[in-house]
């Protein structure tokens, strides 16, 4: 399939509206005056229609006054936002075109081929083929790559329309020749080929869509006549019901579900089949031309959705339930949810997604001939002669049929061709905001001869592909994949986007071959090189190259060639991959001749297993023989440190009087080194540097406590003192320190509770009672630690204390606060007990098994008997006794009398006890508790 040629824009091609309708009158005069040539064979000049079209001609003036007024403000807006659009920058394809008309290079027939002879007029789309119908009654069937599967000659006329039913069995198509003919296809199983004739033109058909599961065989269509008629296959003869006339030609039919939409020049109505009654009208806009003259187009979205395209008018049409007034039972409804009027004409429309594509024709066509007998243009013809049958077959005879008459001089068919159209469009337009998001114009084969009625517009609902047919041409548009979306961005050199797209895509559905970054980054590459951006393009190396070393060491060489390993040098990988050791010392060489800095850094960082040492040291030396540069010195340095050339290495450095100090990983630190003089640190802290002292005292303990204490007495570090006294278990004397001498009660509180002595808290309450201060402190702090009740008790009577009211209220705080805890974790735990208790007394209610051979631990005999007077003791432990057997010590009272067996299969109506006593055998083992308890079953 080639691509075909479109212009991706956003314009605006109407017409003034005034020249819309004078476009369609001048239509109607001209049709007046070749209908009475074709009566009476000669020119007869018609006063009275000239004078008739003449009126037509002012009250169609009168309407079109009205309708700029109102569409006046509406296409000022659409301008704007046209304007928009354009100034927005290049707008991404969303659809991409393919034309099926193409040569086959298997020789297969293909659409083109069709034709090159023939004229499509319509076409239907199944997910498993595609058919299409012709000017000359001929319908044929295509893969969706455009070859032919089958083709028959149906009709002796244009085919009108053709449907496929759901299964794909069947084919309906018909006529101007007033036949419908219901074809099995290629595909079928069975079925003979069904044909009908009706007096006149046949426009719309549509199939029941259970029609080759149903006997009934129904379908609905209709034409000139203005009836629609349901035709169903009965026991002996076909039975036809006319559901609806006498409002002039049915101009489209579909069916869908239990519902069937057609269209007349009224509007648009809804027929539900279960109820066979009409429940919905939507009649067309004030002011809409003609309905002959621009295609009704029905799309049933889903079920209950129905989309209307007609003229420049779109309607989205909602089916829901209501409540019959009358009956109260449950009756259908349609209400429109949206709609909106286009600037072009709507030649076909279909569901995408939240959105909706519609085919539009532009206005700006030239007319030319007409003529009566058909409203669609079709473009020249080449290849037969006047009156011929055409090679695909189902041609029409002279004068008459399926495309009217074909004039021999010109080789056109003469059916109202228009001069110079414009292509059609198609046009993606948001169904939120109903206004247009692209639109894309079709230079289709033929498209300056074409009418708006010539394009139909069909889609695969299963892939989401639509197909544009005209007469010379079919064109398939598929929503853009990701491929299409890479190759857009990388012709508008958006590389990096393109990049990470495929980045994107390998997170996560891996859609795209690995190799895809590769391609699409050797091309960028190349594109940066070209254009001389050697930084960005050495940026982009990590992720182009990743770990393919042959792409690092290709890239490498051709930067190295456009002198650009500076800026290359930060992205060369050294591990993962790891490149060959020619190209890391091609670096090291670069950057000794053109840069020391960068190449005494490159031999810090590098791993010297990269690169062969010894040829680089003697590569340096050779060059610090004419050149002295001490930075290429201490280069060299390195290099003979990494060589194990150690005493070359402290050459350099004194000759240069620098040293490197070793690093923290090579020094090994002796934590008994200096033990014996932590003594004389500690003095020496004291006096020098206090604040060093106390970390010191707690860190170590290769000193004195008495002689340290005496330093710390000297100095006066109370602090350092508290500590030591701590540590020699002085802890009264330690609190005396801190109440006397640093007065700090809450240091004193928090030093108290770290000792963990009742007996000190004693001790501190009483040595502070007497303290107005040292009280109110205590009062404030010691509640989560001592019961403040205790210290109440204690305070003398008369004792002025600052803040008490507050801090009484603090301890009442806290002791509520303290209760409420309590009182819910008594709660939890009593929950927790009753579920627990619970639970343990539904396992042991619950039954336990016993085996069929088990036998009495005490008289080896089988536990089972059927003695009325013998009942069963089963210990958890799974030891089982006859009740006889246990001494009478052994035997608990049981609650309950046993139960007797009351059939032959033994089974048992148990009573169970709780026997707290242990196992006979398992009480010897002390260790086996699980024995504990026993069950008793009568």
């Amino acid at each position: 399939m080639s691509n075909i040629n479109h212009n991706h824009m956003v314009v605006d091609d109407d017409d003034d509206e005034y020249e819309e309708i004078e476009y369609e009158v001048e239509y109607e005069e001209v049709e007046e005056e070749v209908e009475v040539e074709e009566i009476d064979g000669e020119e007869v000049e018609i006063v009275e229609e000239e004078i008739e079209v003449e009126e037509e001609v002012e009250e169609e003036v009168e309407e079109i006054e009205e309708i700029e007024e109102e569409e006046e403000d509406d296409e000022e807006e659409e301008e704007e936002e046209d304007i928009e659009f354009e100034q927005g920058g290049e707008i991404e394809p969303i659809l991409n075109y393919s034309r099926l008309s193409i040569d086959s290079d298997s020789g297969v027939l293909t659409i083109k081929s069709i034709l090159e002879k023939d004229a499509a007029s319509c076409m239907a789309v199944h997910p498993k083929f595609l058919v299409l119908g012709t000017h000359w009654g001929l319908i044929t069937v295509h893969d969706h790559l455009g070859n032919l599967i089958q083709k028959y000659e149906a009709h002796t006329a244009t085919v009108t329309e053709i449907v496929v039913d759901i299964t794909g069995d069947y084919i309906a198509s018909c006529s101007e020749d007033g036949k419908v003919i219901i074809h099995p296809s290629f595909d079928a199983k069975s079925g003979d080929t069904l044909s009908f004739s009706y007096g006149r033109p046949i426009t719309a058909i549509a199939l029941d869509p259970e029609f080759s599961h149903k006997n009934s065989r129904q379908f609905v269509m209709g034409g000139k006549s203005g009836q629609l008629v349901l035709h169903s296959k009965g026991w002996l003869r076909s039975k036809e019901t006319v559901i609806y006339q006498s409002e002039g030609p049915i101009y489209a039919v579909k069916w869908c579900g239990k519902f069937i939409a057609w269209a007349n020049e009224n509007g648009v109505k809804i027929y539900d089949c279960t109820t066979n009654t009409r429940i919905a009208h939507i009649p067309r806009k004030e002011g809409s031309p003609r309905g002959e003259l621009y295609r009704c187009c029905l799309c049933w979205e889903k079920a209950d959705t129905l989309i209307i395209g007609w003229a420049k008018s779109v309607d989205i049409v909602q089916i829901v339930d209501r409540i019959d007034g009358t009956t109260g039972g449950i009756a259908k409804m349609a209400q429109i949810t949206n709609q909106f009027s286009t600037k072009y004409w709507i030649s076909g429309i279909a569901p995408f997604g939240d959105d909706l594509v519609i085919l539009g024709y532009n206005e700006g066509a030239v007319e030319g001939s007409t003529d009566a007998h058909s409203m669609a243009a079709t473009p020249k013809m080449s290849g037969t002669t006047a009156g011929a049958t055409g090679a695909a077959g189902g041609g029409a005879s002279n004068g008459t049929g399926a495309a009217g008459a074909r004039d021999a001089t010109t080789g056109v068919w003469n059916q109202g061709r228009v001069e110079q159209a414009k292509p059609p469009s198609i046009y993606i337009v948001s169904r939120k905001t109903n206004t247009t998001i692209t639109t894309d114009h079709l230079h289709v084969n033929g498209y300056q001869h074409y009418k708006a009625t010539d394009y139909r517009l069909d889609y695969n609902t299963a892939e989401s592909i639509f197909y544009v047919v005209c007469p010379k041409d079919v064109v398939a548009a598929k929503p853009s994949t990701l491929e299409d979306h890479l190759k857009w961005l990388m012709s508008r050199n958006r590389y990096e986007e393109a990049i990470d797209e495929v980045e994107k895509d390998q997170r996560t559905i891996k859609s795209l071959p690995p190799t895809r970054i590769r391609e699409i980054g050797e091309r960028y590459m190349e594109t940066l090189i070209a254009r001389g951006d050697i930084r960005k393009a050495a940026a982009m190396c990590p992720k182009i190259c990743a770990r393919e070393a042959d792409l690092w060491e290709r890239y490498i060489y051709k930067f190295f060639g456009l002198g650009g390993l500076q800026p290359l040098c930060p992205y060369v990988p050294i591990a993962n991959p790891q490149l060959s050791q020619a190209i890391y010392e091609m670096f090291l060489n670069n950057f000794l001749q053109n840069d020391p800095e960068a190449f005494l850094r490159i031999v810090n960082e590098w791993p010297p297993t990269l690169y062969s040492i010894q040829t680089i040291i003697t590569t340096v030396e050779d060059l610090l023989v004419t050149t002295k540069n001490d930075t290429i010195m201490i280069a060299l340095a390195q290099l003979y440190t990494y060589d194990n050339q150690l005493e070359k290495t402290m050459d350099i450095y004194l000759k240069l009087k620098k040293g490197g100090c070793r690093p923290a990983r090579q020094q090994v630190r002796d934590a008994r080194i200096g033990m014996e003089f932590h003594e004389l640190q500690v003095s020496l802290y004291a006096q020098y540097n206090p604040e060093l002292l106390l970390p010191f005292l707690r860190n170590s303990i290769h000193y004195s406590l008495d002689k340290a204490l005496q330093v710390c007495k000297e100095k006066q570090r109370y602090e350092e003192m508290v500590y030591i006294l701590s540590r020699m278990g002085s802890a009264k004397d330690a609190l005396n320190l801190i109440l006397d001498k640093l007065k700090n009660i809450k240091e004193a509180i928090d030093f108290v509770e770290q000792q963990k002595d009742n007996d000190l808290w004693d001790y501190f309450i009483d040595k502070s009672i007497n303290n107005p201060q040292y009280v109110s402190e205590l009062l404030e702090n010691i509640g989560s630690h001592v019961d403040p009740i205790k210290l109440i008790r204690l305070i003398p009577d008369g004792m002025e204390i600052l803040n008490l009211r507050s801090r009484l209220v603090k301890i009442l705080s806290d002791y509520n606060l303290q209760m409420s805890l309590r009182e819910g974790c008594k709660e939890i735990l009593k929950s927790d007990c009753v579920f627990l208790s619970e639970t343990l007394l539904e396992a042991l209610k619950s039954g336990h098994s016993l085996e069929e051979e088990a036998k009495c631990v005490t008289c080896s005999q089988s536990i089972i008997t059927t003695k009325p007077d013998s009942s069963i003791v089963l210990y958890f432990c799974n030891h089982s006794y006859h009740s006889r057997c246990l001494k009478p010590s052994e035997q608990q009272p049981s609650v309950s009398s046993p139960i007797s067996p009351q059939s032959k299969s033994m089974q048992l109506s148990s009573t169970i006890d709780l026997d707290f006593g242990f196992c006979k055998i398992c009480q010897s083992n002390q260790s086996t508790k699980v024995s504990k308890g026993s069950r008793k079953i009568g």
